[in-house]
């Protein structure tokens, strides 16, 4: 009886011991970041709209194929006590971190074009995709280079306002975002477009003009959570059929 009362102290003091030493650990835990004000975005995109989706009062639905890309650099400073935990390797301060993040998306979804009066259009989307992340890590100090690449299954929503001058020229807006994952990751984003479109010809246009864009993760390799948000100049070419 005194030999498993022994034993079951032993154990309860190691147990408590890892818990502790687990707490210290998360401690001073820092997210991965990457904040980038000069990031550029490009996208492609394709939608196909059958004469069957077609209504009589202007709405049309079809189907959206598209692939949006963008990087982001920045550099993160840890402090002393402090550390972040990527893809099961911790870096601990005090340190540099030259971070950098390359974010895919390709997806498909329904969407539904519809006009208010001659100028205004209004287009929902709703559909899933593939996300792709890609976060490395170039410390000043340690050895360590974590580096991390997902693709994850995510559902996709969006919403585009436009307001359209002529038929070669329109104000665009687009609000997206996705929200998924798989095996333990988690992903969410979020994205805002805005620019001009110029069509030089009836199924194809060009937008440029400006991007914000976030997105979080959770890895299931990573105590840290990556967090981003990049700015910067946005292009998209459009095609319509």
């Amino acid at each position: 009886m005194l030999m498993r009362l022994l034993a079951y102290r032993g154990a309860s003091v190691v147990l408590g011991a890892t818990a502790l030493a687990g707490l210290v650990g998360c401690e001073g835990l820092e997210g991965a970041r990457v904040r980038d004000n000069s990031s550029p975005a490009v996208a492609v995109r394709a939608t196909f709209r059958p004469d069957a989706l077609m209504r009589g009062d202007g709405a049309r639905g079809g189907i959206e194929v598209g692939y949006d890309r963008y990087r982001g650099k920045d550099t993160q400073t840890l402090s002393a006590g402090r550390n972040v935990d990527l893809n099961d390797l911790r870096l601990d301060g005090p340190d540099r971190l030259n971070n950098e993040v390359t974010v895919q998306l390709l997806h498909m979804a329904y969407t539904h074009r519809a006009r208010w009066g001659s100028n205004f259009e209004f287009e929902p989307m709703l559909g899933g995709g593939r996300q792709g992340l890609k976060f490395k890590i170039d410390p000043t100090n340690s050895a360590l280079r974590p580096e991390i690449s997902r693709y994850m299954p995510v559902f996709v929503y969006g919403l585009t306002p436009r307001w359209r001058f002529n038929d070669m020229l329109a104000l665009e807006g687009r609000v997206s975002g996705t929200v998924g994952g798989s095996n333990g990751n988690l992903v969410r984003t979020y994205s805002f477009d805005a620019g001009l479109l110029v069509s030089p010809a009836p199924n194809v246009a060009l937008r440029i003009g400006y991007s914000d864009r976030r997105l979080s993760a959770e890895l299931s390799d990573s105590l840290s959570e990556i967090d981003v948000h990049v700015r910067g100049p946005a292009a998209a070419l459009v095609f319509e059929f």
